[in-house]
């Protein structure tokens, strides 16, 4: 359903594609473009020998950007070492759709899954562009060091003005390298930070920076 949705999408702003012998039909047929929806996971290219062909097409390239976000809740699975007998959901509610569920929690792993993954299928200069939970922002850091990754900038975002703490931020990453290692030495987890990106002021509407950020996206504002 979700990948149904996404090509539906992509038709309305692409005009008519054709995938998987279903036509969708969108309203800008005069752009020719050069786009593909693969229903698979990135994590499966580093982790499984038995690929769809399209999927084996996605691995056998390196890629300039690769963008993500991860669940944001952890789960903790417990078991007798053969089968898994429980999961306990830390932070929320337990998802009731088998659809949204791995997209909320950890059921296939989180952002230190989605670092390695990228990390496999970047190009060396490329980069990897991630939103995550602010209750797991040392978490990134850590995925990121393991994966062999160097964080370059974070976006946090707040709901609103006068929030303690931020919602989640968007992440900025590349592979570490000898060239960019001495810039990325040079900078500590501060200069990395950039301003918070408010959503809403203390009328609950919408911030002029926040609006700037939608009409980017071709999202009215109202």
């Amino acid at each position: 359903e979700a990948v149904g949705l996404a090509r539906r999408s992509l038709s309305f702003n692409l005009g008519q594609i054709e995938t998987n012998g279903k036509t969708y039909v969108g309203s800008n047929d005069s752009v020719t473009h050069n786009v593909e929806i693969v229903n698979g996971d990135f994590r499966d290219l580093i982790h499984s020998n038995d690929l769809s062909d399209p999927m084996q097409q996605v691995a056998s390239e390196r890629y300039h950007l690769i963008t993500g976000t991860p669940p944001y809740f952890r789960i903790d699975f417990s078991g007798n070492g053969e089968k898994i007998t429980e999961a306990k959901i830390n932070q929320g509610g337990m998802p009731t759709s088998m659809q949204s569920a791995p997209a909320r929690c950890e059921f296939r792993g989180g952002i230190e899954a989605y670092c390695q993954a990228a990390a496999a299928m970047l190009q060396p200069e490329g980069l990897f562009v991630v939103c995550e939970n602010w209750l797991n922002d040392k978490r990134a850091y850590d995925g990121a060091e393991i994966a062999g990754l160097d964080i370059v900038s974070v976006w946090p975002v707040m709901g609103r003005v006068g929030k303690p703490d931020p919602l989640f931020a968007v992440y900025v990453m590349r592979k570490k390298s000898e060239s960019y290692q001495d810039i990325a030495n040079d900078q500590n987890k501060a200069n990395r930070m950039r301003a918070p990106l408010i959503v809403r002021d203390e009328d609950g509407k919408w911030t002029e920076q926040y609006a700037k950020v939608m009409k980017a996206m071709s999202i009215p504002v109202v």
